[in-house]
């Protein structure tokens, strides 16, 4: 055990023999642009109808697990970069671009829903948005509050 910890300073400042772990996430994010890219032709800088060049609908590869991967891989890709290259103001920088993200997510959303074909039923399927398990689609959070809220509403409230 003692090896170990005197070995890590060692490692870190002389021998650098693994990279940190920041640049992995860095090329993962970079990889995960890559295959978004890859599986749907139909990525663009701008959120339009693209229904002159035939859009369809892409419901496999990342896009089976979640609704965002172009989101998920620049995330990824810019805060490794951030922490990889040391920069407090870059990483602060990119968790300032986080909300901005979501909000162009939501927006995105909406305009899917309304213009490209089976959406609706695409976005119900798939309930993550950007990381599998961490941030679900809110439409399952609203259907259980409304149904709370009609239960409580037909039973009325509790009498102590």
């Amino acid at each position: 055990m003692f090896a170990w910890v005197a070995f890590i300073p060692i490692d870190v400042f002389r021998l650098e023999i693994l990279a940190p772990p920041s640049l992995a996430i860095s090329v993962v994010g970079f990889f995960v642009i890559l295959v978004t890219i890859y599986q749907n032709s139909f990525v663009t800088v701008v959120v339009i109808d693209q229904s002159e060049r035939s859009q369809v609908l892409i419901e496999t590869g990342l896009y089976s697990r979640i609704k965002h991967p172009m989101y998920t891989g620049m995330t990824l890709w810019t805060a490794g970069l951030a922490l990889w290259l040391e920069s407090t103001s870059a990483t602060i920088g990119v968790l300032a671009l986080v909300p901005f993200s979501l909000a162009r997510i939501h927006s995105e959303e909406r305009f899917l829903r309304d213009t490209l074909k089976g959406y609706r039923t695409y976005a119900d399927s798939v309930r993550h948005r950007l990381i599998p398990f961490v941030w679900q689609a809110t439409q399952q959070r609203r259907n259980s509050v409304h149904i709370r809220a009609r239960a409580l509403y037909v039973s009325g409230p509790s009498r102590i």
